[in-house]
């Protein structure tokens, strides 16, 4: 009787861990790559609940003899839960947003605020806290839909390496779902976020989008996205050119270089004063003229001079902007005097700390002569 109880035992038991009861296939689930969120204006104002917002996905067919090709499908909705609800009338298998690598949105919404469009991703386990974001220069849904080239049908996986590997091409933002997150709910803090733009059927990050917490502030171009990286201490890399001009002897060229950031931080009072020092190492990667950088070996410090006095120039340029125009630390700086006086500062940082304070840049170049034949 006992080895009859112990079978049925192990019977139900075996039954209950040889495989899976509520899997799914791939082929019966909606699993987006790709989400676009666009402002919806001029709705009807009869209705109850407008629409706001247009949630667009970019989901790829998995149905097999249909690799490479994608489903985009737009939902307005008042809140971004409503556009999922309103996708069940016009998908064909379960939506699942667990594989969404990009978050695109407009910058007509990014400038109203993101917090709306951002809380339900927050608070959605399945969707992971790597996800990377852009601001749209233009409508995000459009971006979904253009076909980048013959060979690329899918812009979803385009967009996630373009925005994945920027900071290993140049100086580029790159910003994760929990980056941006971490920025916005931290005092003294501001996220900053890639700009990508549709020019010439070719999807390209053209600049970078300034926020005081989720709202879009800002707009800036790639010289600038330069000086804010390097005096946000963002670790990057890229190249940068140089015009030395002494006498009728003039010498151009290039320097590739990574960044790397320090600060120091002191207080006189109610007076706080910073000093950024920016470490710029890296090699000459060409130039013209006939002086050899072996024989002459001040020459290869003349270029470490010029292109110093020239970042400097240029990261100073945009401190006074952001004192003066965006009054935002998007410099990630307050978090040194908040570790030395958060109880005094909690609160007043972006209104009194960055607009008021002395801030000074130093930057410190050190290169190699790569290559150079003797």
């Amino acid at each position: 009787m006992y080895k009859t109880v112990q079978w049925l035992v192990l019977f139900f038991l075996l039954l209950n861990i040889c495989g899976c009861w509520d899997y799914l296939d791939l082929e019966d689930q909606d699993l987006p790559i790709a989400a676009a969120f666009d402002l919806i204006k001029n709705s009807n104002p009869e209705s109850e609940n407008p629409p706001r917002v247009l949630f667009t996905t970019l989901t790829p067919n998995l149905t097999l003899g249909k690799e490479g090709s994608v489903r985009i499908i737009s939902n307005p909705a008042p809140v971004v839960a409503m556009a999922r609800e309103g996708k069940s009338g016009s998908l064909i298998a379960n939506y699942n947003p667990t594989m969404i690598q990009t978050a695109i949105y407009s910058e007509e919404l990014a400038r109203q605020g993101l917090s709306d469009v951002l809380d339900i991703t927050l608070r959605t386990p399945r969707i992971k806290h790597t996800v990377f974001l852009a601001v749209v220069d233009g409508r995000a849904d459009e971006l979904l839909k253009t076909k980048v080239t013959e060979d690329v049908d899918n812009t979803g996986m385009y967009l996630l390496y373009l925005l994945k590997t920027g900071a290993k091409r140049g100086f580029i933002v790159t910003t994760t779902l929990h980056q941006f997150a971490v920025n916005y709910i931290t005092d003294g803090k501001n996220p900053i976020l890639p700009v990508i733009k549709v020019s010439q059927d070719n999807i390209a990050i053209t600049g970078t989008a300034i926020f005081n917490k989720t709202k879009m502030i800002a707009k800036i171009g790639k010289p600038e996205t330069r000086s804010l990286i390097l005096l946000r201490g963002v670790k990057s890399g890229g190249y940068i050119p140089f015009n030395i001009q002494l006498g009728e002897y003039t010498e151009q060229g290039t320097v590739y270089v990574k960044n790397q950031r320090s600060i120091k931080v002191e207080r006189e009072g109610a007076n706080y004063s910073f000093l950024i020092v920016i470490k710029l190492n890296g090699t000459v990667v060409e130039k013209t003229g006939s002086r050899s950088f072996i024989d002459d070996k001040k020459g290869l410090e003349t270029v470490e001079k010029t292109i110093a006095a020239m970042v400097e120039k240029d990261c100073q340029r945009f401190i006074d902007k952001m004192q003066n125009e965006y009054q935002v630390d998007c410099i990630d700086i307050s978090k040194y005097a908040l570790a030395k006086w958060r109880g005094e500062l909690h609160g007043i940082t972006d209104q009194h700390l960055i607009s008021n304070s002395s801030i000074r840049v130093k930057v410190q170049v050190n290169l190699e002569n790569f290559g150079e034949r003797t």
